[in-house]
């Protein structure tokens, strides 16, 4: 601003008279918008290129690169695309040097587009970023000609680095709790199952959410690591886990967890002694022979009868043979009297 206070323009407009002088001014202002657009930095000198119109013929040829001359901010994840255009008389080829690590720096040559028409038209650079994941630092090259260095700043994602599972399981499976130290696939368990997840990331969290797919949703928690939340098996279903940041951006994409519900058969039972149709002892006392199984285990039997010429009510016995409460197996006899029945 102090270098555009100071040009004389008066070399460019002295003899010019009125028409001639509002052109001339006209041009000049132009001039003065690119350079100030493209290279606020003032590596390429305003005063000399406007205040002196043989200023360019009697200096060293330029390339000339000129860039906005601003920081970049973006979010990880996102491209950007960055630009250079030539003021000077040069054509020498253009390269973009970048680096992400301090003193190390990559080069790739960049082939010219072009910005403007006619005697207004310019070569242009440009080169595109994608993916962005780290800051950048880069600068256009020319002849021995570099322009200012410009940053990319780039506003990180929150990254969902690690889940760990607490599966508890519905109290009559008699299964005890289990623990996955490391999620890296689908939860397999019994439904009814409740599952408490609890997460790290890459920065802290301010909210998130479990979301399954049939539609059922609960808010995470945050915690000082990273996250804790729950849910509960109903059926075959996938959970997307995603968190929001303490800088209010959101993961790129959500944990997805596929939850497979374990199906829980009913149990099975056989009387294998005695046959149909045998006869009741003297006794009154039948040794029943039973196998049964169930895949969770067998928490009783309970035998139904009925003695049918008094009226055909149903009545019960209970039975667990050899005494094993929760065996998911159980066969042999049990001794069942029917002497209170006075049958005979």
């Amino acid at each position: 601003e102090e270098e555009l206070e100071t040009v004389d323009s008066r070399p460019l407009l002295i003899g010019a008279g009125r028409p001639g002088t509002t052109a001339v001014a006209f041009l000049q202002g132009i001039v003065v918008l690119l350079l100030v657009m493209f290279d606020p930095g003032g590596s390429l000198s305003v005063s000399d290129y406007i205040s002196d119109p043989l200023y360019s013929f009697r200096a060293e040829p330029v390339n000339g690169l000129a860039v906005p001359g601003r920081d970049i901010a973006t979010v990880s994840g996102e491209d950007i695309t960055v630009s250079a255009v030539r003021l000077g008389s040069r054509r020498d080829p253009v390269s973009i040097e970048w680096s992400t690590v301090p003193d190390i720096w990559r080069t790739e040559e960049i082939e010219a587009g072009r910005i403007g028409t006619g005697e207004a038209e310019l070569e242009r650079f440009e080169y595109t970023f994608t993916d962005l994941r780290e800051d950048v630092v880069f600068r256009f090259a020319s002849g021995g000609e570099t322009t200012a260095e410009t940053h990319i700043v780039v506003e990180r994602r929150p990254v969902i680095n690690r889940v760990s599972a607490r599966l508890d399981h519905p109290a009559y499976t008699g299964i005890a709790y289990e623990v996955i130290e490391t999620l890296t696939g689908r939860i397999t368990a019994p439904v009814g199952t409740k599952v408490t997840l609890a997460g790290e990331t890459s920065i802290p969290v301010d909210s998130g959410e479990i979301r399954l797919a049939s539609g059922k949703e609960s808010e995470l928690e945050p915690s000082v690591i990273g996250f804790t939340g729950a849910f509960t098996i109903s059926k075959r279903d996938t959970a997307y886990i995603s968190v929001i940041g303490d800088n209010g951006l959101g993961c790129e994409v959500p944990l997805r967890v596929p939850v497979i519900p374990v199906p829980d058969r009913p149990p099975v039972i056989e009387i294998l002694a005695p046959g149909d149709g045998d006869l009741l002892p003297r006794s009154q006392r039948v040794r029943l022979v039973l196998r049964a199984s169930d895949d969770y285990g067998l928490s009783r039997i309970t035998l139904y009868y009925m003695l049918e010429r008094r009226g055909g009510s149903w009545k019960t016995v209970g039975i667990f043979p050899d005494g094993h409460p929760g065996a998911k197996r159980i066969e042999g006899p049990f001794d069942w009297s029917l002497e209170d029945e006075r049958i005979m």
